[in-house]
C-alpha cells in the first residue's frame, strides 16, 4: 500500500482538570498529524506534568522536522523516530512524543481508509470486553466512600473496580493495614461477593516487601484480586517473593514501562501476572499492539491504563478489542475537562460490556480550534 506523505506535525501541550484525581491538573500533550491528502490524525502522550507535556511537545516538534515529507506510515514514521531518538536516550519524554505522533498516524490512516482502528487492528466486529471500574480512594468515611463505589460499578454493569491508595484526599489507605482491612471488609460487602476488587498502590505509599505481603495476607480472603505495583516499578527479588507467596492474588505492574523492550524484561522474570500498558506512553499504539503481543505469548493479561484523555481511552479501547492478552476495561467514573477541550463525546455510555467506537480511525472528532486555545492559553 503506498501511503500519503507528512506535510505537518503539530504539538498542543495543556492543563486540564481531572475531576478522578481530587480535581488536581494534569497535562498532555496532544498532537495533530496532516498528511498531502487531506487528512488528519491526532494523538495524545499521557504526560500528566507540567514539564513533561512541554518538553514532550519540544520533541515532537524536533521528530517533526524529520518527519515531514516522508511517508505517513506507522511502521515508516517509527523507525525515522527510533533513529532520531538515539539522541534523547530512546526512551523517557522521547517515548511520550512517538507515542502521541504514532496514535496519530494510525488515526489517519483509519479516516483515510474509512475504518475504525480496531478493525485496522484485527478486532472481530462482535469483540467486547467487560468493564472494570477504575477510581482513586479519596475520602475520609470508608461507608460513604464504598457506597459510591459501588453506585458506580452497578451504574456502568462492570465486572470489577480497581481503587488506588495514596493519592490526594483524605482516605488514609496504604498506611495503616487495620484501616485497609476495614475498606476492604466495606467495599466487598458494597459490591457483593461476585464483583472483582483490585488495589493500585500509588507511590506516595512506599511499601517494603513485609508491608506487601502483610496486605496479600490479610485481603486474599476477602477477595483481592490482584495488587498493582506494590512495590513500585522494578524490584525483581521483591516481586519474587510476593508471586511465590500471592495466595491467589494476581501480581501487577508495568505501567512505567517505556516501549516493549521494557515489557519483555519484566515479564521474564516470571513475577507479573498482568501488565499495565498506556498507548500515551509505551509508543503508541504500535507499542502498545507489540508489548501486549509479547504479553499474550507469555501468558500473561494485558491491561489498558486508560486514566487519561478522550484519545487515549479510543486507543486503548481498539487495543484491547484487538488484543488476545485483555480481557477487561478500565473505565473512569467522571469525565475530565479534557472530553471538553477535546469536544469528544461521553467516552462509553452504555452499561455492560464494551464494543469498538464506530467512526474511522480513533472514532473521535478532534475541535482543533478549541485544542489550539487551550494550548494557547496555556503558555506552555
Amino acid at each position: 500500500m503506498n501511503h500519503p506523505v507528512i506535510v505537518q506535525v503539530e504539538a498542543f501541550p495543556m492543563p486540564y482538570r481531572e475531576s478522578n484525581d481530587h480535581d488536581s491538573t494534569r497535562y498532555s500533550c496532544l498532537v495533530r498529524v496532516v498528511d498531502d491528502a487531506g487528512h488528519v490524525g491526532w494523538g495524545e502522550a499521557a504526560t500528566i506534568v507540567r514539564e513533561a507535556a512541554s518538553a514532550t511537545a519540544v520533541l515532537v516538534r524536533g521528530f517533526a522536522d524529520a518527519l515531514v515529507g516522508t511517508s505517513a506510515s506507522p511502521d515508516s514514521a517509527n523507525a525515522t523516530m527510533a533513529a532520531h531518538a538515539w539522541w534523547h536516550g530512546g526512551a523517557g519524554i522521547a517515548s511520550f512524543a512517538v507515542s502521541a505522533i504514532d496514535m496519530a498516524l494510525w488515526d489517519l490512516v483509519g479516516h483515510r481508509g474509512g475504518r475504525n482502528l480496531a478493525q485496522l487492528l484485527g478486532a472481530s466486529a462482535s469483540a467486547s470486553l467487560e468493564p472494570i471500574i477504575t477510581c482513586h480512594a479519596s475520602v475520609s468515611d470508608l461507608d460513604e466512600m464504598t457506597s459510591e463505589m459501588a453506585e458506580w460499578v452497578l451504574r456502568r454493569g462492570a465486572s470489577g473496580i480497581k481503587i488506588a491508595f495514596g493519592k490526594a484526599g483524605a482516605s488514609r489507605l496504604g498506611v495503616e493495614l487495620e484501616r485497609d482491612i476495614a475498606f476492604m471488609t466495606a467495599l466487598r460487602a458494597a459490591v457483593g461477593e461476585h464483583t472483582q476488587i483490585m488495589i493500585d498502590v500509588g507511590p506516595r505509599v512506599g511499601w517494603s516487601v513485609e508491608q506487601a505481603q502483610d496486605r496479600i495476607d490479610s485481603l486474599a480472603p476477602l477477595g483481592l484480586s490482584w495488587l498493582e505495583e506494590p512495590l513500585g516499578a522494578r524490584d525483581p527479588d521483591g516481586y519474587r517473593h510476593l508471586h511465590d507467596n500471592a495466595r491467589g492474588v494476581l501480581i501487577a505492574y508495568g505501567e512505567r514501562e517505556w516501549n516493549a523492550t521494557g515489557v519483555s524484561e519484566i515479564v521474564s522474570t516470571g513475577t507479573v501476572d498482568v501488565v499495565g500498558l498506556d498507548p500515551g506512553r509505551v509508543e503508541g499504539v504500535s507499542g502498545f499492539r507489540a508489548a501486549a503481543a509479547l504479553c499474550a505469548r507469555a501468558g500473561v493479561k494485558a491491561n489498558a491504563h486508560a486514566f487519561a484523555g478522550p484519545l487515549v481511552y479510543a486507543a486503548s479501547l481498539a487495543l484491547s478489542l484487538a488484543s488476545e492478552a485483555c480481557d477487561e476495561f478500565e473505565l473512569a467514573p467522571r469525565r475530565n475537562e479534557l472530553y471538553d477541550i477535546v469536544g469528544a463525546p461521553e467516552s462509553h455510555s452504555s452499561v455492560g460490556r464494551l464494543t469498538a467506537l464506530d467512526a474511522p480511525g480513533l472514532g473521535i472528532e478532534v475541535d482543533a480550534d478549541r485544542v489550539r486555545a487551550a494550548s494557547a492559553a496555556s503558555g506552555l
